[in-house]
């Protein structure tokens, strides 16, 4: 047996596989004690730590009878994680956390955050039980990042709606496909990052986005319910740098002022509503430079707005199973060094010699699942291009080439 003395030195401790174990000793005399991991402890009902001044990182997975958490007066624990812990019932006392990481706690349950001041990260990740949570979050008032993620059941943030701390600088809502609502983002001037996706119920994107001023990245994905982002004018955010508006096969109105946001560099947009037969109205830009375009059946063309893009260095195509050929116009882009082209089931030919030899320093190409491509598809098209992958054939007088992965053929010709 370890002599106290000994115990007092401690400054990790791992429990991994302890079957027989039901409630862990108390840990809070250990006075060096830095960090705690407790894993596969299948007999395990209850743990509880308090007073402990020293630890920072304490660590609870795959405990599947794990019924209670009580952590209470560890002013410098700094990250909290708690993952597949089936049959976790409550956590009680986080008021000195400064991060912490919940994940598969499967029964109905309402997470209270009142008194957390020090909390600073927050993730909820697989919380399959969870309908409503996170009140009292407006007083974790020192909060910089909170993550929802692969939450079925999840309603609302908060029965009696969430106010977010204006210390937030990351939002990242995901696979929470029943939440209907998200609440409002007014005084959030900290917020630098912005992510919703896969919330198939959510209608709309909450008010406020326009104060956001300080955000960097937007992404609006997968949400199929949402109908128009019109009512938001992003002119404001001139710090946004990357901005994605994709896969909401509801969607037929983007936000405006696309045209103002003189940082934005990269920019994903499409795969909207599918009865649409023209690429919503939108305004390229100046300084971008990456651009990812997704379509829909009823779509025979690229957006001509793009054809003025001079700084465009990488264009990205998709899912624009109508079109049949590239425009001319994009011998245009004569920054272009990345064209990618990826599920254009009827796409036949690429723009002609002349316009592609124009692409001076494009240097890669891309081509993948165009199936009737290889009719039209000739050697001295493409022949300026040093790097060239994807699935396709082409022909030449010279042979007929096949390419799973990757073509290079400089290195052919020596």
């Amino acid at each position: 047996m370890m002599s106290d003395s000994l115990l007092i030195n401690l400054t990790k401790i791992e429990l991994i596989r302890w079957r027989d174990c039901e409630e862990v000793p108390s840990l809070g005399h250990l006075l060096n004690l830095r960090s705690v991991l407790i894993a596969d402890c299948t007999s395990l009902k209850f743990f509880q730590i308090s007073q402990s001044q020293s630890l920072q990182k304490l660590k609870l997975r795959d405990c599947p009878k794990l019924r209670c958490i009580s952590i209470h007066s560890l002013p410098s624990l700094r990250k909290l994680f708690i993952g597949r812990c089936t049959s976790l019932e409550e956590s009680e006392n986080l008021q000195s956390t400064t991060s912490t990481t919940l994940q598969q706690q499967p029964q109905e349950n309402d997470l209270s955050l009142n008194g957390c001041t020090s909390l600073r990260e927050l993730t909820i990740a697989k919380c399959n039980g969870f309908t409503s949570i996170l009140s009292g979050l407006h007083s974790c008032t020192s909060l910089r990042s909170l993550v929802i993620d692969d939450c079925p059941n999840l309603r609302t943030l908060s029965g009696h709606g969430l106010q977010t701390p204006v210390s937030l600088e990351v939002l990242i809502i995901s696979q929470c496909p029943d939440l209907e609502a998200i609440p409002n983002l007014d005084n959030l001037t900290s917020l630098t990052e912005l992510k919703i996706k896969d919330c198939g119920r959510l209608t709309s994107i909450p008010s406020g986005l326009a104060s956001c001023t300080s955000l960097t990245r937007l992404s609006v994905d997968g949400c199929h319910n949402l109908i128009s982002l019109g009512d938001h004018n992003l002119s404001s955010l001139q710090s946004l740098s990357s901005l994605t508006v994709s896969n909401c096969g509801k969607l037929q109105y983007l936000p405006k002022g696309l045209q103002s946001l003189s940082c934005l560099e990269r920019l994903w947009i499409g795969n909207f509503c599918k009865e649409l037969d023209s690429f919503l109205d939108f305004q390229v830009p100046s300084k971008l430079k990456e651009l990812g375009l997704g379509g829909w059946p009823k779509l025979k063309s690229l957006p001509q707005p793009i054809q003025h893009s001079t700084c465009l260095t990488s264009l990205s195509i998709s899912d624009f199973h109508g079109l049949e050929a590239l425009p001319e116009w994009l011998g245009d882009l004569t920054s272009l060094t990345q064209l990618e082209i990826y599920s254009c089931e009827n796409l036949m030919y690429l723009p002609t010699v002349e316009a592609m030899q124009r692409l001076t320093k494009l240097h890669h190409l891309q081509i993948h699942r165009c199936p009737h491509l290889k009719d039209g598809l000739e050697w001295p098209t493409i022949c300026h291009i040093p790097v060239i992958r994807g699935n396709f054939y082409f022909w030449s007088p010279y042979f007929y080439f096949w390419s799973p992965i990757l073509f290079t053929h400089s290195r052919f010709l020596q």
